[in-house]
């Protein structure tokens, strides 16, 4: 019988660098973490629940070889994927300069708690029941993921695609309250408790992307093809 560990008030931040060169075993691994909040130590037998778990992590984007695509469930499961420019220019002098940069150590000293957990999640209760989100902005966001299903129905196309229908493999998923979510946070710093079309378009790209699969032979063009798919969907529907 399998023992179950409890922790509710710890914050598990797992960050997994250079995501895109685990196998897809090992993919499959973080992916039931990240479904069931929860892992199973087999030696042993205890199954350690992760209630407050945040999975994030970056992929090296250049290279191909060595390389193996994230399953298109575990990629859903990812609230953004967000580009990560070159530093500014004073902030890259200070990682030339300052020698702390060189040991991760020394730079987790600097992390200091801002909030508990507890207080974390009584926010997120708050802006899910406070940040107003209107019946006609539902439909406009339900609107833009049909969209990505069905591109041929709302007149979407790409340039130089004779067919988006016939490249598409797959749309956003019914995942999509995860979306909404990020338009009332978005909501919420610009200062407001009622979500506008704006609030969408500002985390569009970001929430909508990675949710994009496209066939084989478009999938290594996926991240160019998805942003200009996207920017088309956000000019034919009408808000």
């Amino acid at each position: 019988m399998k023992e179950w560990v409890k922790k509710e008030e710890k914050l598990a931040i797992l960050f997994i660098n250079e995501i895109n060169r685990l196998q897809e075993k090992t993919q499959a691994v973080f992916l039931d973490l990240m479904r069931e909040r929860a892992v199973h130590a087999e030696a042993i037998d205890k199954i350690f629940s992760l209630p407050n778990l945040w999975v994030c992590g970056d992929r090296n984007p250049l290279e191909k070889e060595q390389t193996f695509e994230l399953p298109h469930a575990e990629r859903d499961r990812f609230l953004m994927e967000i580009y990560v420019p070159y530093p500014d220019q004073d902030s890259e002098k200070k990682i030339i300069k300052d020698p702390e940069f060189r040991d991760i150590g020394k730079l987790l000293t600097r992390v200091k708690p801002v909030l508990k957990i507890s207080e974390v999640r009584f926010y997120a209760d708050w802006i899910e029941y406070n940040i107003h989100v209107s019946p006609a902005l539902i439909k406009y966001l339900h609107n833009l993921v049909l969209a990505t299903r069905k591109p041929s129905l709302y007149g979407i196309s790409i340039p130089g695609v004779e067919d988006v229908d016939d490249i598409l493999l797959a749309g956003v998923s019914p995942r999509v309250n995860m979306i909404r979510a990020a338009a009332q946070t978005a909501a919420l710093f610009r200062g407001s408790k009622v979500v506008e079309p704006r609030d969408i378009h500002d985390i569009f790209t970001e929430t909508f992307a990675h949710r994009i699969f496209f066939k084989n032979t478009a999938q290594t063009r996926r991240s160019n093809i998805a942003k200009i798919f996207l920017e088309e969907i956000k000019r034919k529907i009408g808000v």
